[in-house]
């Protein structure tokens, strides 16, 4: 018996179709550089362990084909409470063949907040289509500080971070009501 372990992909970074944890409806299609997942109709999912590296607003690059007018792939990505966050639809233009792959862009509509292990469910939503690739790109990084808070420097004690007290003129980062606070 052999196992393949399936890999977690990034985000930012590429989620290759065919790599899928779990799924139902659809299969593994063979493209002229690979596989895709295909096949895929009305109601059909697939699964994908992602760990999400960076919050913040992201755009996606989805290389997809159909045979039909309209087809749609809804992206959701489910944090480890079993929260879903729907990140948009991708519409599939007809290309003429399940085998003729583009490129479809656009932006997420919610920036990605939780960090760390999620899973990302593509479904489809109407018609016929096959999903090669969809890479995730963040283009508006979330920085590690979340909300400045305003602090009365003018009244109350102030220290240097050796803990030794200073006076009013002083300048630089200080402690005051036990939290740190930059004086210019």
């Amino acid at each position: 018996m052999t196992f393949k372990l399936l890999p977690t992909f990034a985000m930012p970074g590429t989620v290759e179709a065919e790599d899928f944890v779990t799924n139902k409806g659809g299969s593994i299609v063979s493209t002229a550089d690979g596989f895709a997942w295909g096949n895929a109709a009305n109601g059909d999912y697939a699964e994908y362990s992602v760990k999400v590296n960076q919050a913040g607003k992201y755009a996606y690059e989805a290389t997809v084909a159909s045979d039909i007018d309209n087809s749609k792939i809804s992206m959701t990505l489910i944090d480890g409470n079993g929260n879903e966050m729907t990140l948009g639809t991708v519409t599939v233009p007809n290309t003429g063949s399940n085998n003729s792959y583009t490129l479809k862009t656009g932006n997420i509509r919610n920036k990605i907040t939780e960090k760390g292990m999620q899973k990302l469910r593509f479904t489809i939503k109407s018609g016929n289509c096959n999903i090669d690739k969809v890479n995730f790109v963040c283009t508006e990084p979330v920085s590690g500080i979340d909300e400045i808070e305003t602090v009365d420097v003018v009244n109350g004690p102030a220290y240097n971070l050796m803990g030794v007290p200073v006076n009013a003129g002083y300048r630089g980062i200080v402690i005051k009501n036990g939290k740190k606070v930059v004086i210019k």
